[in-house]
């Protein structure tokens, strides 16, 4: 990460400090779940750290039923949420967020903001946000 951006100004340096003491979970659906999985193995493999990923809408219908266990302070969720797409997977973005919320998991939603897939991908790699 560069250390000449501050920590305000730089989503890398947040998103790390939210994970830390924390196992990463990341989420993507869409053009992003490829993209979750790659998140995943870049956490384990350059912090040496536990991560997991799931796939929207999969997750809604298994791991949520996790989300009422004690182990909430754990874990940390992250949204890979496209710009494009289906617009019932991308209502469902917004379902998790208020779910994770009402249970009090913490998590933060990292949005695509291009209306094309390219640059959406490029937003979303991990190395881009350092």
């Amino acid at each position: 990460m560069k250390e000449d951006v501050s920590y305000e100004t730089n989503l890398a340096k947040q998103l790390a400090a939210n994970c830390l003491s924390k196992s990463p979970v990341i989420y993507g659906g869409g053009i992003f779940t490829g993209m979750a999985r790659r998140w995943k193995t870049q956490i384990n493999e350059n912090s040496k750290s536990w991560a997991f990923y799931e796939t929207i809408p999969e997750l809604l219908h298994n791991s949520i039923e996790a989300y009422a266990s004690d182990h909430n302070d754990e874990k940390f969720i992250i949204m890979l949420r496209p710009s494009i797409g289906d617009d019932r997977l991308l209502s469902r973005y917004d379902i998790l967020g208020k779910m994770l919320s009402e249970y009090e998991i913490p998590f933060q939603k990292l949005r695509g903001f291009a209306q094309h897939v390219e640059p959406n991908f490029e937003y979303a790699s991990v190395g881009r946000l350092c």
